[in-house]
């Protein structure tokens, strides 16, 4: 509500200024309740949107993803390590098609390996690019 001083012509019984209420606009109501959302609340609601889509995205892609029960097809030759081998001794048996750190990194990527510390008896799987320069 606002209160508006009526002129002097308007003027009561006892010589005192009228002052009358008149209600807002309607043009005034509705800019006091719009929402105004600031930067960090748009931020707030971006995130609040965009994680579950991302979550249900994991949770399909995941299901996706499962095995088969079938071989993929794909042989591998394999070497049997013997007491003192290491991966560079073994890689040092193959013709040299590229640099024996790289076919040392192939070996421990192929066996999925944590170290380069071999056991006897131990069988490795020899990377295709190695297997191919002997063939």
């Amino acid at each position: 509500m606002t209160a508006q001083l009526i002129g002097s012509e308007n003027r009561g019984t006892q010589g005192r200024p009228v002052i009358s209420f008149a209600a807002p606009s309607p043009s005034a109501f509705d800019a006091r309740t719009r929402l105004r959302i600031t930067a960090r609340g748009r931020a707030v609601i971006a995130i609040l949107v965009v994680v579950p889509l991302l979550a249900l995205g994991l949770l399909w892609g995941a299901s996706t993803a499962l095995a088969s029960s079938t071989a993929s097809g794909v042989a591998f030759d394999y070497v049997t390590v013997q007491q003192g081998d290491t991966l560079w001794g073994i890689v040092s048996d193959f013709p040299r098609a590229q640099d024996p750190r790289d076919s040392v990194a192939e070996f421990i990527n192929l066996n999925n390996l944590a170290t380069a510390e071999l056991q006897p008896g131990q069988r490795l799987a020899v990377p295709a690019s190695l297997s191919a320069a002997q063939g």
